[in-house]
């Protein structure tokens, strides 16, 4: 009986030669995307370690392609509430955060910005927040007149 022996972290060729060392052929090498393991580290075997089998077996190494290119881009949204923005963002793939700003400019409820702004490089499943206006600070009057003593 030949066991498989755990190649994790090891290069592709030192995977290679563990797997015949311990028995096994080496099939097939496919290759996955991983944000752990660098690009030709290997990462596993199919079937997985510590299984068990007569004789000559085949197995299949599972390599590292390094990790995952960014695939996508912030979509620009509408400006005209956070509900629309945030379909327009879900819709892609993005998770939509919501953020009150002030704002002289811009109307409440209506929205003032993204960050990361439109056309940014994103995975889907990052989070995309939208600032929504809560409108005009609120600034207190200045004083008149003298102040005059509350108790005397």
């Amino acid at each position: 009986m030949a066991t498989i022996p755990a190649v994790y972290g090891l290069s592709t060729d030192d995977a290679r030669a563990l797997l015949a060392q311990a028995g096994f052929t080496v099939e097939s090498v496919s290759y996955e995307y991983s944000s752990e393991v660098a690009a030709g580290v290997a990462i596993g075997t199919d079937p997985a370690e510590g299984w068990s089998f007569p004789g000559d077996a085949s197995v299949a190494l599972i390599a590292s392609k390094g990790p995952n290119p960014v695939n996508g881009y912030v979509p620009e949204v509408p400006t005209d509430s956070y509900d629309q923005a945030a379909a327009v963002l879900a819709a892609a793939g993005y998770l939509p955060g919501y953020v009150e700003q002030e704002s002289a400019t811009v109307a409440a409820g209506l929205v003032i910005a993204i960050r990361p702004a439109a056309g940014t490089p994103l995975n889907p499943g990052g989070t995309v927040d939208v600032f929504v206006s809560v409108g005009v600070p609120y600034i207190p009057p200045e004083p008149t007149g003298p102040a005059t003593p509350r108790f005397e």
